[in-house]
């Protein structure tokens, strides 16, 4: 996928898990950008957010691109599922229908660039 273009972004979740990548993912850019995430319930929600279990990668695709993206994950057999989409001022994550995190993230972009300097300054 990374070879024919179709990925964008790309962020492990092996350290903080889920939650911990789609919020770097948001703030580490030249600008920040949002992200709307709708996750099952299945799971115990901080297993969802944190789980920090090995090969779990978060991509985003371009939008044009996935149908591509889509056949290239069946045709090497890659477990894989859509969470969300990626736009707009907020990090959004909901999870069975509930929201569980709603973070605006210009004000999440200023505490991770500036939050060590504020403490010890």
């Amino acid at each position: 996928a990374i070879g024919a273009r179709l990925v964008r972004a790309a962020h492990d979740c092996a350290e903080g898990g889920l939650a911990v990548a789609l919020g770097e993912g948001c703030v580490s850019g030249p600008a920040p950008v949002g992200v709307q995430i709708e996750l099952p319930s299945a799971a115990p929600l901080p297993l969802l957010l944190f789980g920090e279990g090995p090969s779990r990668i978060v991509v985003a695709v371009r939008a044009e691109g996935e149908r591509h993206f889509e056949r290239l994950m069946g045709e090497f057999a890659v477990p894989w599922r859509w969470i969300g989409r990626v736009g707009g001022d907020r990090l959004m994550i909901r999870a069975g229908g509930a929201s569980v995190i709603d973070l605006s993230v210009d004000r999440s972009a200023l505490a991770w660039r500036s939050g060590f300097e504020r403490y010890v300054g």
